[in-house]
């Protein structure tokens, strides 16, 4: 039995930050991402089971919010749907007052392990194979965001933008019967190629081929068809791209915006969207809001990279995805002003519209 599954229970995972060594408490904090929290793997015991999602309960002053958490093996106990233990990926996972037990210095970083009272929401499906995250891997453990106070500011979605969900309905609603619009565009296909081929066995036999032109109409009909269900096609993809395609960032940054991450989040319904369209190619276009705003060199292409080599890490193969810096040559936001995003209540995030990529269909390579 799969699905998402809330739990509560006794945490204890490792972590590592950017830092060279541990903040001291007279230390002021960074003014970058170095401090920010990437929790890579952990476990959570004497795990129970509960069945609505309502982390108000449990956030506190001293507790924060993990998005995106890898590797969480869980130990249930009491009644549930499963009680053997199983290593699941977290989508949200809520530290209730953690307590860091140790830390250590490693290759210019700084790691360690973390304990609390942890609640939080799983993905769908348990990993198949353990993964021990000692062992050398490739790419560094996910990015993990922190949300305290302050949500993002997002445009109100589309109808469609709930709609996608390949575990009911194929490639989704969303894409309204896309693997259905395939086997429908090869069975016309094998219906022209035998066509064709009667055609070519009537020549020289009028006898045989008295209804030639009757047939004619029936192929330019079925043509007419599939025609039409391939723009149908096309047409769901064109609609998904503008609802989940935007992806934003903070300031100067390549750090996608904490509300941007997650299994159900615009990352990774991009991901089911490209995984569905396998035979699609995409550009992936990348906008800043400006050097008078933000001064890093070349973020725009920064910011487009850093998207297509996390869909490639997700197993989408890298000759689909091209890249393309558009600068500030298209704002979303012409007041650039900011908005700020607490990551804690010592140090908050700027952030703006304009500061963003956007994921479109390649239809110039196809």
């Amino acid at each position: 039995m799969n699905g998402e599954y809330i739990l509560l229970g006794d945490f204890r995972g490792k972590f590592f930050t950017q830092q060279s060594v541990a903040l001291d408490s007279v230390d002021l904090f960074p003014e970058d991402l170095r401090h920010s929290v990437r929790v890579y793997s952990g476990a959570l015991n004497n795990a129970h089971f509960e069945d609505d999602y309502k982390p108000e309960k449990y956030r506190k002053h001293g507790s924060f919010l993990l998005v995106n958490v890898p590797r969480i093996e869980i130990s249930p106990v009491g009644k549930g749907p499963f009680q053997d233990t199983r290593i699941y990926n977290f989508t949200q996972l809520l530290l209730i007052e953690p307590k860091v037990v140790k830390t250590y210095e490693l290759n210019g970083k700084t790691y360690g392990e973390i304990e609390s009272k942890a609640y939080g929401i799983t993905e769908k499906y348990p990993l198949v194979k353990p993964v021990d995250p000692d062992k050398n891997e490739k790419g560094p453990p996910p990015l993990v965001g922190e949300d305290f106070t302050e949500p993002a500011k997002t445009e109100n979605p589309p109808p469609f933008r709930d709609s996608f969900d390949t575990t009911k309905k194929g490639c989704g609603s969303v894409l309204a019967g896309c693997f259905a619009y395939i086997w429908q565009i090869i069975f016309l296909l094998l219906l022209i190629l035998f066509i064709s081929a009667m055609f070519k066995a009537c020549e020289g036999n009028g006898d045989q081929c008295a209804q030639k032109e009757q047939t004619e109409r029936e192929l330019q009909a079925e043509r007419t068809r599939r025609d039409s269900a391939k723009l149908e096609y096309d047409r769901n993809l064109k609609n998904a791209i503008v609802g989940y395609g935007t992806i934003y960032f903070f300031k100067n940054s390549t750090d996608f915006h904490v509300n941007s991450m997650g299994n159900n989040s615009p990352i990774g319904r991009i991901f089911k969207l490209m995984d569905a369209y396998s035979e699609k190619k995409f550009i992936i276009e990348g906008f800043h809001s400006g050097t008078a705003v933000e001064n890093l060199p070349q973020l725009d292409e920064l910011r487009a990279s850093h998207m297509r080599d996390s869909l490639v890490m997700m197993g989408i193969d890298a000759k689909r995805l091209s890249i393309r810096a558009r600068a500030d040559s298209v704002l979303l936001d012409p007041s650039r002003k900011m908005s700020r995003f607490f990551i804690n209540k010592n140090l908050s995030l700027e952030y703006n519209r304009n500061m963003r990529i956007e994921v479109k269909v390649d239809t110039i390579h196809e």
